[in-house]
């Protein structure tokens, strides 16, 4: 944890020295233009995660690791559509390596368990312990006395 910082400051410094790379290449304008344009397809890449996601998990067919499966997609996908949102070319080249399947696979298999283990609690529900007791309940409208002495009129 102690590298964190480092690492950080090496990031930032690293995508200074690629704005200015590039800036000497293509101009400061068309520069620019790129940023925008990977603010906004990291913001169509979120939005259209979110809305599929949202359809295909609504479905109840699929099997614990089929929602698992595209639950990690979906996970990779908004990050990398956030990476794509924050200004800076490295943060894309990670973002553009974060949708590769193959990558994708490789962090599966670093995640103990993953979303396997959430979306199994999902489906069975907390554990009961104790006993159950059966009923049901009768809405009654009207007048609620709420002591003895509070009907009596003076």
């Amino acid at each position: 944890m102690r590298f964190v910082p480092l690492f950080l400051l090496a990031l930032v410094g690293g995508e200074i020295a690629v704005f200015i790379v590039v800036g000497q290449r293509i101009g400061v304008l068309m520069t620019l233009l790129l940023l925008f344009a990977s603010f906004v397809g990291g913001l169509a890449l979120i939005r259209s995660t979110g809305l599929a996601f949202g359809q295909v998990m609504g479905r109840r067919t699929q099997t614990a690791e089929e929602a698992a499966r595209l639950a990690t997609s979906a996970s990779f996908r908004m990050l990398a559509g956030l990476l794509f949102m924050i200004p800076g070319f490295l943060m894309d080249v990670v973002a553009g390596l974060i949708l590769l399947p193959a990558v994708q696979r490789l962090f599966r298999t670093k995640i103990p368990g993953g979303f396997a283990d959430a979306r199994a609690q999902w489906t069975t529900g907390p554990a009961r312990h104790g006993t159950v007791i059966e009923g049901e309940a009768v809405e009654i409208e009207g007048e609620i006395a709420t002591g003895p002495d509070e009907n009596r009129r003076p």
